[in-house]
């Protein structure tokens, strides 16, 4: 099973994401390439022991076998800057009256509306307010909450105490 956050490294190194999916196989059909051992790498940046904000602390795992013989040590040192960089543009610290579409972590802060939503992890005092089109937790932790989920969403798990 894929772990957050999932990607494909392309040769020419553009990394590819998906906010509504960690499989590698989808990002792999998403996107139209065929696996030949050589294309891509299936990586996955996983934040070491739960601290989602904390980008410094995060973990570049490579999910195949073998991988070719342009994944150097320097493409590796790029890939971990970009992945960082995408997820600090994930993390949502201050009050929002609405965010739409796309992958989030919270901490520490109130939102009034989701709508199309991927929130990876809500953290510390994180709020809520409407969770609206398929808007989906994945972990909530401390003392976070959400008011309202209507249509099909729905949180996957409640980490919190």
């Amino acid at each position: 099973m894929c772990e957050f956050k999932s990607a494909l490294v392309l040769q020419s190194e553009e990394i590819i994401t998906y906010p509504f999916t960690e499989s590698h196989e989808d990002l792999i059909d998403i996107v139209g390439i065929k696996d030949n051992g050589k294309a891509f790498v299936r990586i996955e940046f996983v934040p070491a022991n739960n601290q989602y904000t904390d980008v410094d602390k995060y973990v570049l795992k490579v999910d195949q076998k073998d991988t070719p013989d342009w994944w150097t040590t320097e493409v590796v040192e790029r890939t971990t800057t970009k992945m960082k960089e995408l997820i600090r543009r994930m993390i949502v610290t201050g009050d929002k009256t609405i965010i739409v579409g796309g992958q989030y972590i919270l901490k520490n802060c109130s939102v009034k509306t989701c709508k199309a939503c991927n929130i990876a992890a809500m953290l510390g005092s994180s709020e809520v307010g409407v969770m609206w089109d398929s808007s989906k937790v994945g972990e909530m932790w401390d003392s976070s909450k959400v008011g309202k989920m209507l249509g099909s969403s729905k949180v996957a798990h409640d980490m919190r105490k």
